[in-house]
């Protein structure tokens, strides 16, 4: 137990550290390319890191991840191509490998993100909808703090150079609907670290939103 508890605490700092240097670089005009180039980097090791104090693992565990993932990106593809159901946006060239114009990586941001807001839902309320509705809800306002960082970034770029209000009804409702799947599939899951991550990714995201403003 006391050896868990050293690893949690080594983990969490490696994160925090991760977190630190990612926005320190991405600040920086002269290093920023670079590591705007290593946020699939800092994607990958953040979820990485999570999984292995993951408590729950299971076959309906692991089939929740993958849907999320294949159908988050799935959901990227359309909203790329038809314009619905984010509204009109397209990716810059700084997420990596793409396929069809979408980045490879937003499916593990997709796991990534529903993970740790199907963690904080599971804190807040009861039931599993309710559970999904305020997880849901989290998503979407971390998705609020990532905009202004994306778009600065050139992770993705508006057509109508503002962020839609269908953005966020759009992203409340698949979010909604991943929750409800994942609560359905993996209903022990639990992870220690999961929440201490959530708190980084708001500060991260607030911080650097208001450091390149």
């Amino acid at each position: 137990m006391e050896r868990q508890k050293r690893l949690q605490g080594i983990s969490l700092l490696f994160l925090g550290i991760l977190h630190l240097v990612g926005l320190v670089g991405l600040c920086i005009p002269a290093s920023r390319a670079l590591f705007q180039a290593l946020t699939p980097l800092h994607l990958l090791l953040s979820l990485g890191v999570l999984l292995m104090f993951h408590r729950g693992w299971s076959p309906g565990f692991v089939a929740a991840l993958a849907f999320i993932g294949l159908g988050g990106w799935l959901v990227e593809y359309v909203g790329v191509h038809s314009g619905h159901p984010f509204g009109s946006y397209h990716y810059g060239g700084t997420l990596g490998w793409k396929a069809g114009g979408i980045p490879l990586v937003m499916a593990i941001n997709w796991v990534l993100i529903m993970y740790l807001a199907a963690a904080a839902g599971k804190k807040i309320a009861v039931s599993p909808i309710w559970q999904a509705a305020a997880g849901a809800a989290i998503a979407t306002l971390l998705d609020f703090f990532i905009e202004p960082v994306a778009i600065f970034q050139d992770f993705w770029q508006w057509q109508s150079q503002q962020v839609p209000l269908q953005n966020y009804l759009a992203w409340w409702g698949i979010s909604f609907l991943f929750l409800c799947i994942f609560y359905r599939f993996a209903p022990k899951s639990n992870n220690p670290l999961a929440l201490p991550l959530l708190a980084m990714q708001f500060t991260f995201f607030l911080l650097l939103a208001w450091l390149q403003a």
